[in-house]
């Protein structure tokens, strides 16, 4: 299985968990992973973009990102964003969000 398709599958299986308990409107791979430039210690950036969230919610969130990369192998870093904040705040123009949107591989 080429590596790419290896971090879309892990990014994949962080969805599959989420979807259900959280509100959730996209999830991305992007980084070194999704262009394909990673070492060996890079980690697997995963953007995901959800309603407002509880701080239960946050820390499920945490917990499946977690446990996702320990059975992957491989440590996951999450950025998660709020729809509301990113239509009503400054995130929409920040170049990590247009970076995420452009480069970003849906999921």
């Amino acid at each position: 299985m080429p590596e790419t398709d290896r971090w879309i599958n892990i990014a994949n299986q962080v969805k599959e968990r989420l979807t259900g308990h959280i509100p959730l409107f996209d999830l991305r791979l992007f980084g070194s992973r999704a262009r394909g430039d990673a070492t060996p210690e890079s980690d697997l950036d995963i953007y995901i973009e959800t309603g407002s969230l509880t701080r239960q919610e946050r820390r499920l969130i945490s917990d499946i990102v977690w446990e996702v990369g320990f059975e992957n192998d491989v440590l996951v870093s999450p950025v998660v964003f709020s729809r509301e904040a990113i239509e009503k705040g400054p995130l929409s123009a920040s170049p990590l969000y247009k970076t995420i949107k452009k480069e970003g591989i849906p999921i």
